[in-house]
């Protein structure tokens, strides 16, 4: 896939961050939790503060947003968020296919919620297995 980039997210990123996440995310969370806006504004917030937030670029439009968090032993992969026009159109998968090849032979997993069969189906097409189960998510892990 061409023009798709991702860079490092700013402060001035922020309000954008939160738009993706509230856009892409509320749905899932809404079906489980119902939707309480003020306290996912505290976990978008505490996401961009604390996961590695980057933006993704289709051409020059922002489209997405990709975060992690490393650890001594592990690469914990998300968010990966896209805007509700990107959706469905390969960007996420080319953004995980990058991430993979870029920290392949680090221990790569990550969690989605249950509810979120196409995420889940998404990363085991990329060659992630479920290590775990709770009543709320999918614990995965790349075995690639």
């Amino acid at each position: 896939m061409t023009n798709i980039s991702w860079r490092k997210a700013t402060e001035a990123d922020r309000e954008f961050f939160r738009r993706v996440h509230h856009g892409s995310y509320r749905q899932v969370i809404e079906a489980i939790f119902g939707w309480d806006e003020a306290l996912q504004d505290r976990l978008a917030n505490n996401d961009f503060d604390t996961r590695n937030i980057h933006i993704i670029y289709k051409g020059g439009d922002r489209c997405g947003v990709l975060g992690w968090m490393e650890t001594a032993d592990s690469i914990e992969i998300g968010p990966l968020y896209l805007t509700d026009d990107y959706q469905g159109s390969g960007i996420g998968t080319w953004i995980a296919r990058d991430f993979i090849s870029r920290y392949r032979g680090k221990n790569l997993i990550l969690k989605t919620l249950k509810s979120n069969e196409r995420a889940k189906a998404l990363y085991e097409r990329l060659g992630f297995i479920v290590t775990e189960a709770n009543d709320k998510y999918w614990h995965m892990q790349y075995a690639g």
